[in-house]
């Protein structure tokens, strides 16, 4: 018996469904090029096509390809899950319904076999100028203030989402800032490793906070004092004060593994 791939298509409810229409017309015409077919054809996972651009009444929108057939495991969790662009798409519907800034979903686009997604297409609309985490650290490292003050609003914008029952790994790689004089607007763009049954706890909360204090070895600028301050903004805004002591253990147990001098201002803490 012959399988044969069956489409599955989800539109959000963010545009009106000409501008839907459009972004697929577009979207049709731009994958029958033949240097488009043989990009995608080198995909092994998953890739923004960065040379994709679909414009439509003025709005620009971002195409993002993912490629089960060559991963068993995604495969076969595709029977019972979710497929990782369905994630996305539904969490972007999701956190823009209450307010977390994330790019608008536009369209989801699957090809299936027997229900299992083989291969998956998902539009959403471009967020615009931003910049990584990593660059904002590099760019203001050496102004404390201005320093203490975005580590404030990554900490809150990222107490904001983990206050939805949701967690990502790699935060501080799955963030844009834009910078607008000195605020600064968080958006979240990738939940490829957001599952249902991954929820937060102490452990994930201080994997989280070591990576985001870790790059370019910010944690060395400040007190500890000052790091303990941040961890308690965040947990209050998670409503889990009660956690700081397991936190505070499990960030030393991330340190150790990565690096025995990161946070030895711990030992004291908790010994």
């Amino acid at each position: 018996m012959t399988l044969h791939t069956k489409p599955k298509v989800l539109s959000s409810d963010y545009f009106p469904q000409e501008i839907i229409a459009e972004a697929l017309k577009q979207w049709d015409e731009i994958k029958a090029h033949l240097d488009i077919s043989e990009q995608i054809a080198h995909i092994q996972k998953r890739e923004f096509l960065n040379n994709v651009k679909l414009e439509v009444q003025g709005k620009i929108f971002r195409v993002k390809y993912y490629n089960y057939r060559s991963r068993f495991w995604h495969l076969l969790e595709n029977l019972f899950y979710q497929s990782e662009a369905e994630r996305n798409f539904r969490l972007m519907n999701y956190l823009c319904s209450i307010g977390i800034p994330t790019p608008k979903p536009v369209l989801l686009l699957e090809n299936t076999i027997a229900g299992m997604a083989m291969e998956s297409i998902l539009i959403m609309e471009e967020i615009g100028l931003g910049k990584l985490y990593k660059d904002i650290i590099s760019e203001i490292e050496s102004a404390h203030k201005e320093l203490i003050k975005f580590l404030k609003d990554v900490f809150s914008s990222i107490a904001q989402f983990n206050r939805t029952g949701l967690y990502s790994l790699d935060t501080d790689r799955n963030i844009l800032i834009k910078r607008d004089n000195t605020k600064y607007k968080i958006y979240f763009f990738d939940f490829d490793n957001v599952f249902p049954f991954r929820k937060n706890n102490p452990r994930r909360a201080a994997r989280t906070i070591y990576f985001l204090l870790r790059v370019r070895k910010i944690f060395k600028k400040f007190s500890p004092q000052e790091i303990e301050g941040l961890i308690e903004l965040y947990l209050e805004q998670i409503g889990k004060k009660t956690w700081k002591k397991a936190l505070l253990k499990e960030l030393k147990k991330v340190a150790l593994r990565k690096n025995p001098e990161d946070f030895a201002w711990l030992k004291d803490k908790i010994g």
